[in-house]
Order: structure tokens, then C-alpha cells, then sequence
């Protein structure tokens, strides 16, 4: 008689939750990697917040007395070139200290942008076009591209920051090159701020560390949800003197808002009027509910 063996597999489920909206940790000025991880930063915000709602979240811890403070909460929104700030009081211990408020970024948050010190300072004064695009998302990036091989194929002197060679200094740094021409962004905003990929420029940086940067010879086409409003208005305008400056009045849809502003920023690398071409632009290849500022008192080519 046979001995028969049953063999008995005990299988473990393990149940892991799939999130689709990534929480990204940004860097802070202060170091406060030693009180608590990343991980559970995440879990945190996973609880205060409807993070899948969004396209991606971002958040930077704030101290104040060198203590942890609260959390800045960048918010991105899905489908739209647009950002929601938030701020989320918290204790040592990472235990929330009460509801997320939506009043924007405080002076004590702004100053803890990672930064260098002093007054930007252009790595290469023979730059004449730059193409960023902060989010790591191949759409974006290859309209930005998309730009930048167009421009260098015209002889400009081209920097391409991407995903996360797309950070504020680096962005502030080369704005204030000598002889650009171009800037084109596509990337998140809101009134107050453009997102970058280590965190937020404000519009007041455009006034104290930008001013009469752009000279009235730098055209400025942004992807950017609500930043043709003040304050950012008048800060990349008549600050900063922008050339020409495009950008959200409303809430950009990301795809038809992002071929708009390619082939008007094309058209005018290739030495077609801007004002023209963005209407042309815009009528052919975006939609009606995006809504567009369309200004500058520079001329209307691109270089001139």
C-alpha cells in the first residue's frame, strides 16, 4: 500500500494598497530627517487628505524657533495646470494639531525654500532660451522638449531643466542671464506661486530677486493655472519687465492648453508676430473654456 502525501500550501495574502497619487517629500532648509520618516509623513497626509483626488502632492516640512511647525501641502490638480496650497499645523511627534487651513504661504514658509544665498546668479551669460518643466510627467516634459529642439535648431543657446534639474534656483539663476530671449514653463501655479521641483517660486521673488530682469527682451509663455492675476501679474510684467508674458486667467486644461502655448512659443522662434500667433494658436488648437492672459509692452518678435 502507497503512503499518499497530501501537501498542504499555506498561502499568505498580503493586502498592499496601490495608490495612484504620489505624496512627494520636498526638501527643507532646516534638516528634520531625524524626528520622523518620510513614510510617515505620507501616512499622515494620506489621512488629512483626499490625496487621489489630485495628481500629485508634495509636501515640505516648516520650522519656527527650530521646531517642526507645520506642513506645507502642495496640491496638484488632475487634469489642470494648477496648484492648491496648504498648510498643516503639526507637533514633534508628527500628531496633527488641527484642520488643514488654505490661506496660502506664510513669510516664514517662503524664507524656508531651499535657496542659495543672495541675489541669483547666471551660470552661462551666453543663454538665450530656457525650457523647463518641473513635474516628472512625459507630457509635459516632451511638449517642453518639443520647444527646446525647435529653439536650438534656430542657433539659441538652450538650458533644458527637467524634472529635477527644474528647481527653483536653478530656474531663478538662469532667468537672469543677459541675453535670454525665451522662457518657457510647464509646470502648476495659483496666483501666489509656480511650482518648481523642490517646491514653490513666489511672485515676490520675481520684485526683489528679478527686477527689470527680463528687460522688456525676454518673451514669458508658462503653463501656469491663474497666473496672468495679481500678485504674480504685475510681478513677471512690469517687475521683472517682461517682453511678452502668457499665462492662465483661469484653470489651463493640461493637453489643449499645452499645444497652444508650443505653437505659439515655435511660431515665434521662427520669427512670426507673437500676438498673432497665440490667437492663431489658441483658435486652432485649444479650447474655449481655457482662458488666457496674452500681454507685454515689449515688441512683438521674439528676440527684438
Amino acid at each position: 500500500m502507497k503512503n499518499v502525501f497530501v501537501m498542504m500550501t499555506l498561502t499568505t495574502l498580503v493586502s498592499a494598497t496601490v495608490f495612484a497619487t504620489t505624496v512627494k517629500i520636498l526638501p527643507t532648509k532646516y534638516k528634520t530627517e531625524r524626528l520622523f520618516s518620510n513614510s510617515n509623513i505620507e501616512k499622515l497626509i494620506r489621512q488629512k487628505f483626499d490625496v487621489e483626488s489630485f495628481r500629485e502632492v508634495r509636501v515640505q516640512v516648516i520650522t519656527k524657533n527650530q521646531n517642526v511647525d507645520h506642513l506645507i501641502v502642495l496640491l496638484l490638480k488632475k487634469g489642470l495646470h494648477g496648484v492648491t496650497v496648504a498648510s498643516l499645523p503639526i507637533d514633534e511627534k508628527l500628531n496633527s494639531l488641527s484642520a488643514a487651513k488654505f490661506d496660502g504661504l506664510t513669510a516664514e514658509d517662503l524664507s524656508q525654500q531651499v535657496r542659495t544665498s543672495g541675489a541669483p546668479k547666471c551660470p552661462n551669460p551666453e543663454v538665450e532660451f530656457i525650457s523647463f518643466a518641473p513635474n516628472d510627467d512625459e507630457f509635459e516634459v516632451g511638449i517642453a522638449k518639443d520647444v527646446a529642439t525647435e529653439a536650438k535648431s534656430k542657433n539659441l543657446v538652450t538650458i533644458e531643466l527637467y524634472r529635477e534639474a527644474a528647481t527653483s534656483q536653478a530656474w531663478l539663476d538662469y532667468m537672469s542671464c543677459p541675453k535670454l530671449k525665451g522662457n518657457f514653463y510647464d509646470g502648476d501655479s495659483n496666483p501666489q506661486v509656480v511650482v518648481t521641483n523642490d517646491g514653490v517660486i513666489n511672485s515676490t521673488e520675481f520684485t526683489t530677486l528679478l527686477p527689470k530682469a527680463f528687460r522688456q527682451k525676454v518673451v514669458n509663455i508658462w503653463l501656469a493655472c491663474q497666473a496672468f492675476n495679481e500678485p504674480m501679474l504685475p510681478s513677471v510684467m512690469t517687475d521683472a519687465q517682461s517682453q511678452k508674458f502668457a499665462a492662465g486667467v483661469n484653470n489651463l486644461q493640461i493637453g489643449p492648453s499645452d499645444q497652444a502655448a508650443k505653437c505659439t512659443m515655435i511660431a515665434g522662434i521662427n520669427g512670426q508676430p507673437l500676438t498673432k500667433s497665440f490667437d492663431d494658436c489658441y483658435k486652432k488648437l485649444d479650447v474655449p473654456e481655457d482662458h488666457w492672459g496674452f500681454a507685454g509692452p515689449g515688441a512683438d518678435f521674439l528676440g527684438q
